[in-house]
């Protein structure tokens, strides 16, 4: 898995909005502030983001899985 280029394929806001949500431990309200966003704004990019990361990882251990076969 390689979630640092899975971040890096999210376009900048739904990444900076993942970055300091997982990995600074904002939560939602301090984010928004941050960034001087609603909330709403914060939870639909994250929402977005995770889907996108999922799918991106899902593919990337599927290759991997090929390329071991």
């Amino acid at each position: 898995m390689d979630v640092q280029r899975a971040l890096a394929g999210l376009p900048r806001r739904q990444r900076q909005i993942a970055v300091l949500r997982y990995f600074l431990q904002m939560d939602t309200r301090e984010v928004a502030d941050a960034l001087g966003v609603s909330e709403g704004t914060v939870k639909n990019s994250l929402s977005k983001a995770r889907d996108a990361l999922a799918a991106h990882l899902q593919i990337d251990e599927q290759e991997e899985n090929d390329v071991e076969a």
